[in-house]
């Protein structure tokens, strides 16, 4: 008898320090080999930033595809977008297509490069939730998003998280992309406003193997 592992990914965002949207999906879990050309000048304009060097390799490839999907969109959606339905057929729905023809018609969006100060409170929340075993914008202490990342920011900002039981960047970027069962699209929008110009990225594991992945966007 043929067996199909699943995999289980939770995704949820708090949106301008008001919005909550939370969204599951359950996947075959399988490789994919996405044939994304390698964009030189995004990784040079990566690499000339102190923050990039700070950020670990998971982190770092986040912010990567991250920027590859915003600079990129008609590439990334042939490469990435339409490889990862071709593949996961059992996806396709409402959300794997308004997001075909939001990347079809998208333009180049500004890169947002990672902060240091934002990305140590990043990674303390990720490893904060790893740790428990759970996923919410509050902290096992009590402190909300905003009392962990507003002093950090100005003007408008943003939380997305991301967990599974296997963690892949490209992935984790197309999942709040798709945004699977959330309405309002709240991490997709987050992912691609334009307004939002530096982040905290944050990869923590447990033992158990479950990985959470915290993105905390703002606009200056």
């Amino acid at each position: 008898m043929f067996h199909v592992k699943l995999l289980y990914i939770l995704i949820v965002t708090l949106g301008s320090f008001r919005s909550f949207s939370q969204g599951s999906i359950l996947m075959k879990e399988i490789v994919i080999n996405y044939s994304l050309p390698e964009d030189a000048d995004l990784r040079e304009s990566l690499n000339q930033t102190v923050a990039y060097s700070f950020l670990n390799q998971r982190e770092q490839d986040v912010v990567y595809y991250l920027n590859y999907a915003r600079q990129n969109p008609h590439i990334f959606l042939k490469n990435a977008i339409n490889t990862f339905i071709l593949n996961h057929p059992e996806v396709k729905s409402s959300y794997t297509l308004s997001l075909q023809k939001a990347f079809g018609s998208m333009n180049e969006l500004p890169i947002i490069f990672p902060d240091v100060s934002i990305t140590k409170v990043s990674r303390l929340h990720a490893l904060d939730l790893s740790t428990h075993n759970t996923i919410s914008h509050k902290s096992t202490d009590g402190r909300t998003f905003q009392d962990r990342v507003g002093p950090f920011m100005k003007g408008c900002g943003s939380e997305s998280i991301h967990a599974a039981q296997k963690f892949n960047a490209l992935e984790a970027v197309l999942s709040l992309l798709f945004d699977f069962n959330v309405p309002d699209l709240g991490h997709r929008k987050s992912l691609l406003d334009p307004r939002f110009s530096r982040a905290g990225y944050g990869v923590s594991v447990n033992p158990k193997e479950f990985f959470v992945l915290v993105i905390d966007f703002s606009c200056q």
